[in-house]
């Protein structure tokens, strides 16, 4: 088991021979020094190959470079009795066992672990924070620690772990199915969920699907902090084909209407199967989107081809707006002055009386303030009427979303301005559902 030089077993059972030993400074080897070995020729088989991976970055000779190094290293601890480096006959090389750097025999994996596994904890210990545990690739590395091997988790967790590419290293399955449990009690430990997860990346469907399938069986086990690291990686199906995580700026999203797919095609929706998961929703934070996101899409800046639908839809939905969600839609650039250029609420109704238009309409003289409108600037009134009839459409939605907009006919023809402005005003007074809250959108639909 030693891998420095050692006495032949031949002379070593001579009788004759006993008192001849401590006489030459020959030291019997104790299970101290047997660790210490194997420590030693771990460390010093990963110096060989940095000083190799170095020498063939930079040309050099790739044997020699690591060679001489590594049995610089090996070599400072490995003489056996004072002053006796390389007194006795080092072992012959095993078939089947990589030498180490300086030539001596490496013992077989099997015997490590066998001698390991009866050793107390505390030498155990030594060695197993050693980098000499082979992984599939057959790179070695210790049991613990950042760059540890690890161990394939049991059940269906186990089974994804088997079919994944890339991932913490794992040893061969031949090592895993004998040795496991030794490599266990020397501090190895099984891949979590999560590594799993952070380590996902290209995949076949079927992959994916397992991967939901062990989340949706053991999310509710994940502590917090676990369950934050799933839900921020991008990891959850989208209906572009992308994916996406369910946290943070970037997470994906679930309409609480199916209309606002079409609305906001901007927005990266969760697939419909994804999106209803309980462990998707259960992982996810804010995932739903709804009247206020979408007050907060025109907020950010109308775009034209959908800006009458979008208040369309929030006319529909008067009871998901609240006070904080229709004032900063008044606020929002959607709100056409006497001359239809987009701005907010109380800057369009300011426009407008200046224009001496009629703007109770699209409830915005209700937001801006509760000033009378002079309704009989003819021109004005006309250009706003008419502009009323083609967009009245749009000016339904915005009376609805706005909530407590004061009623007016929208398509008065010309000189009918103050009978329209007083009828807004005496609407305005009492609008239906003033009593609990609710915008008046059904008085806005003729």
């Amino acid at each position: 088991m030693a891998l420095r030089p050692v006495v032949a077993p031949s002379l070593e059972s001579d009788g004759a021979l006993v008192g001849l030993w401590p006489r030459l400074g020959v030291r019997r080897l104790t299970p101290d020094d047997v660790a210490d070995d194997l420590v030693a020729d771990a460390e010093a088989s990963t110096t060989a190959l940095d000083a190799r991976g170095q020498a063939a970055s930079s040309g050099a000779d790739v044997d020699a470079a690591g060679r001489s190094l590594a049995t610089k290293v090996y070599a400072s601890g490995s003489a056996i009795g004072a002053g006796a480096e390389g007194r006795g006959r080092p072992l012959e090389p095993d078939a089947d066992t990589p030498a180490s750097p300086d030539g001596a025999a490496r013992p077989p994996l099997d015997a490590v672990l066998t001698w390991l596994d009866a050793q107390p904890p505390a030498r155990a210990a030594r060695v197993a924070a050693a980098p000499r545990f082979p992984d599939a690739l057959g790179r070695r590395r210790p049991l613990v620690g950042p760059d540890a091997l690890r161990l394939t988790p049991a059940g269906a967790l186990g089974e994804l772990v088997r079919s994944s590419v890339g991932g913490p290293p794992r040893p061969s399955a031949d090592v895993e199915v004998r040795w496991g449990a030794v490599l266990a009690r020397l501090g190895a430990r099984p891949i979590t969920l999560v590594e799993v997860v952070e380590a996902a990346g290209e995949a076949a469907p079927a992959w994916w699907d397992a991967l939901h399938a062990v989340l949706a069986a053991a999310h509710g086990e994940l502590s917090g902090r676990d369950a934050a690291r799933v839900a921020l990686a991008p990891i959850f199906l989208c209906r572009d084909g992308t994916r996406r995580p369910a946290r943070g700026a970037e997470r994906g999203r679930v309409p609480s209407d199916e209309a606002l797919v079409s609305l906001c095609p901007e927005v990266p929706w969760l697939d419909a199967r994804q999106g209803a998961a309980a462990h998707v929703r259960g992982l996810g934070e804010a995932l739903g989107f709804g009247a206020r996101d979408l007050v907060a899409v025109l907020a950010a800046g109308p775009d034209d081809a959908l800006a009458e639908a979008r208040l369309d839809w929030l006319a529909a939905h008067p009871d998901d707006l609240g006070a904080a969600e229709r004032s900063a839609l008044a606020a929002a650039p959607v709100w056409s002055d006497a001359d239809g250029a987009p701005r907010a609420a109380r800057r369009a109704a300011g426009a407008a009386r200046r224009a001496g238009a009629v703007r109770r309409a699209r409830g915005v003289a209700a937001v801006a303030d509760s000033e009378r409108v002079d309704g009989a600037a003819g021109g004005g009134a006309g250009r706003a009427a008419g502009r009323g009839r083609r967009r009245g459409v749009g000016e339904r939605a915005r009376d609805g979303a706005l909530g407590g907009g004061r009623r007016c006919d929208a398509g008065a023809p010309r000189g009918d301005g103050r009978r329209a402005a007083e009828g807004g005003r005496d609407a305005g007074a009492q609008p239906p559902g003033a009593a609990d809250g609710r915008s008046a959108v059904a008085g806005h639909g003729r």
